[in-house]
C-alpha cells in the first residue's frame, strides 16, 4: 500500500465541517467589526453636533450680551424713551461673513428687541418718593448654524428699579436685573 491508498479512506469521510465553522466565525467577526465602525461613526457625529450646537449657542449668547450692553449705554446716554423709540420694530437679520462663519459655525443671527412694560410702572412712580421696578426691554436672539438643524434661541429680560420716573428716564437706575431664558 502506498501513502495515497492509506489516505483514501479517512479523507473521503471529511464533510467540510471545519470550513463551515470557519465561515461562521468569519461572519461573526465581520459583523462585530461593522458594529464597531457604526459606533465610531455615531460617536463622531454626536461630537460634531454637540460642538456645532455649542458654538452657535455661544455666538447667540455673545450677540445677546453685546445688544444688552449697547442698549443700556444708549439709555444712559440718550434717555429711556428716546432709546426705546429708536428700536427696530421687526426682526433684524445679520448675515455672518465667511471668515467669522468658519470660526464660529454661525451662519445667520436674528435679533428682536421688544420694549418692556416700563411706561406704566414709571408713570405710577410720578410724584411718589418710593422706588419702583419695571421691565425695560426684552431681547430675543436666534442663531442658525452652518449644519442643518443647528439653531438656538435665547432671550433676555432687563428689569430696572428707579427712585422715580425722572431717574428712570435719565437712566439713573437704583438696581438692574436680567433674566436669561432659552426659547425652544
Amino acid at each position: 500500500m502506498t501513502a495515497r491508498d492509506s489516505c483514501a479512506r479517512p479523507c473521503s469521510r471529511q464533510r467540510g465541517s471545519a470550513l463551515l465553522l470557519t465561515l461562521i466565525f468569519m461572519a461573526v467577526l465581520a459583523r462585530m467589526a461593522l458594529s464597531a465602525v457604526d459606533a465610531a461613526l455615531l460617536g463622531t457625529s454626536l461630537a460634531l453636533n454637540y460642538r456645532d450646537h455649542d458654538r452657535v449657542f455661544h455666538g447667540a449668547e455673545a450677540l445677546l450680551t453685546a445688544l444688552d450692553t449697547e442698549l443700556l449705554a444708549n439709555i444712559q446716554a440718550s434717555g429711556l424713551q428716546a432709546t426705546l423709540n429708536t428700536l427696530p420694530t421687526t426682526a433684524v437679520a445679520i448675515s455672518v461673513p465667511p471668515v467669522i462663519r468658519d470660526d464660529t459655525g454661525v451662519e445667520v443671527l436674528h435679533y428682536q428687541v421688544y420694549p418692556g412694560d416700563s411706561s406704566s410702572a414709571v408713570t405710577d412712580l410720578t410724584g411718589s418718593a418710593s422706588s419702583g421696578c419695571a421691565q425695560l426691554y426684552h431681547l430675543v436672539v436666534q442663531a442658525t448654524g452652518v449644519r442643518p438643524g443647528t439653531q438656538v434661541r435665547l432671550g433676555l429680560q432687563r428689569h430696572a428699579c428707579c427712585a422715580d420716573s425722572l431717574a428712570c428716564e435719565a437712566g439713573d437706575f437704583d438696581s438692574l436685573r436680567r433674566v436669561w431664558h432659552r426659547l425652544e
